[in-house]
């Protein structure tokens, strides 16, 4: 399974309204991914999904998009540091700028959200 497959594997997961998913049932291979989507649906908290305006996300910084597309396939701080060519802080710095901004908790919601607004291309 890829990780764009895997990844629209996590969100439905994460949509499917009958209840908490069965961690075996998400796919391993994501960098423990499947276990922290596991932890989270078992939390009870639903993923707040919202599609920014054009006007709110021409205002994000350079490259912030670019690090969302990379935690919604997966990747970790360093992996997204090294495939963009920036700081390990930048990469921090971006995700904490999403969370903040979209009012999310985790990169679980960053890589739900990314997937539901379809801000990842299917590379």
């Amino acid at each position: 399974m890829t990780s764009d497959a895997a990844m629209r594997r996590v969100v439905g997961l994460l949509r499917d309204s009958a209840g908490p998913a069965e961690p075996a049932a998400i796919p391993d291979g994501l960098g423990g991914l499947g276990e922290l989507v596991g932890r989270f649906e078992a939390s009870g908290r639903a993923v707040r999904l919202r599609l920014p305006d054009e006007e709110e996300t021409a205002t994000w910084p350079p490259g912030q998009l670019d690090v969302v597309r990379a935690v919604a396939r997966g990747r970790t701080n360093q992996e997204i540091a090294d495939e963009l060519f920036i700081s390990l802080s930048t990469v921090k710095s971006h995700v904490a700028g999403v969370q903040a901004k979209l009012g999310l908790r985790n990169r679980v919601e960053i890589a739900a959200w990314a997937w539901e607004n379809r801000v990842v291309g299917g590379t």
